[in-house]
């Protein structure tokens, strides 16, 4: 009978395989995501004594910091006292209180939205932001109505993603460069877009920055190997723009071709909102019947009802009015945000893309449509797919 063999103890402690070498030899770099530590810095408040009837710009922001940038998250709150109106926010409220956002990376847009669009860009871009005004809690979610004192208090939190995920973090901005300089300015909007009935006295808010950061790794670890300082997929832009098509969503109009502009890179997502004349945002326009082309080849043909269960299934909850999303960020689990890229679009050598829309009978013709656009800028020779 052969002689069996078993574990042996070793000179560090716990046991190791038959004939498996204690000090192995050294292995390649150990990868970036394994050696950054993720962290989360409270950052700048700034305050305005009160809103008013015009917007106001908040400050044009430098964000300092070490490491690399992979979100800021923005902390909203406006403060009432004294109250007696019996307030009602607007539908897109309390969102809309950020009338405007840019972040800028050396004078370039790299993400320009505004508050409602980037909650849109919250709720279905896989960022890890869960809808807030599900919680109860005050500490994350508050928009007061009514006649008492505080009517008109709002609190929320809205993420400004630069890399796509936790899991990849492709998409990273190096911040640890004193000649890169990241700037972030914010308008805040006027009572009147934020208040159907305004609180008696215009509340105070303040808009503070909290940052996502992964660390810059040491040249090696504890063990003694070498670490990546630098992720592979460094360079890759994560984008985020809002573009509203030249054509106009007309009652009863069959076959409205709308456009997209602003695309030509990786498309992760793209989310439609529809508007009427009045800008409300309104399930009545939705189209009857929806075909996407890449080019001349039809890549969905549906009805807004079919893509409203789609959305369901990939996102779990019901959409608000006037929104249709296209998501291709699911290809892992049936989630937004797990995808592993496989199905992300490629755009870079598609010459046109167009939604046509058949649109219902609905009052308040005509309306706006709203393209929001997710996509990664690669540059030429990386593969994004490698580090997903």
């Amino acid at each position: 009978m052969a002689e069996q063999k078993v574990s042996e103890p070793t000179g560090v402690g716990g046991l190791v395989p038959p004939r498996a070498e204690t000090n192995p030899p050294a292995k390649g770099l150990r990868p970036f995501r394994k050696a950054t530590i993720l962290k989360y810095i409270s950052g700048a408040t700034d305050t305005l004594a009160s809103l008013t009837a015009a917007a106001q710009p908040l400050g044009n922001r430098v964000l300092e910091g070490t490491g690399f940038l992979r979100y800021v998250d923005l902390v909203v709150q406006a403060t009432t006292s004294g109250n007696a109106a019996n307030v009602a926010f607007k539908a897109d409220a309390p969102w809309n209180a950020i009338q405007s956002l840019r972040f800028q990376a050396t004078g370039t847009d790299i993400i320009n939205l505004s508050g409602h669009q980037l909650y849109l860009a919250n709720l279905y871009g896989g960022f890890g932001v869960w809808p807030p005004q599900t919680s109860t809690d005050t500490n994350i979610y508050q928009a007061v109505t009514g006649s008492g004192s505080t009517g008109g208090s709002f609190r929320f939190r809205v993420r400004v993603p630069l890399s796509i995920n936790d899991r990849s973090l492709i998409g990273l901005l190096g911040n640890q460069a004193q000649s890169t300089k990241y700037e972030m300015p914010i308008v805040i909007a006027p009572s009147s877009d934020i208040y159907s009935t305004a609180p008696t006295t215009a509340p105070s808010v303040s808009v503070t920055r909290l940052q996502g950061i992964a660390t810059v790794p040491a040249p090696v670890d504890a063990y003694g190997q070498p670490q990546e300082q630098v992720p592979g997929h460094y360079g890759i832009l994560h984008t985020l723009f809002a573009v509203q098509s030249e054509a106009l969503a007309t009652s009863g109009a069959a076959r409205v071709n709308h456009y997209l502009r602003g695309i030509g890179n990786i498309l992760r997502y793209t989310i439609i909102v529809f508007r009427d004349s009045t800008g409300a945002r309104t399930d009545a326009m939705l189209p009857t019947n929806i075909t996407f082309f890449i080019g001349s080849d039809p890549i969905f043909t549906e009805t807004a009802a079919q893509r409203r269960a789609i959305m369901l299934d990939q996102f779990g909850f019901d959409a608000p009015a006037g929104v249709l999303v296209y998501s291709w960020d699911d290809d892992f689990l049936p989630r937004a945000g797990f995808g592993l890229g496989d199905d992300f679009l490629d755009t870079t050598g598609i010459a046109n893309a167009q939604f046509m829309f058949d649109y219902p009978t609905f009052s308040n013709s005509p309306g706006t449509v709203v393209f929001i656009h997710d996509q990664l800028v690669v540059p030429s020779g990386l593969d994004y797919s490698a580090y997903m």
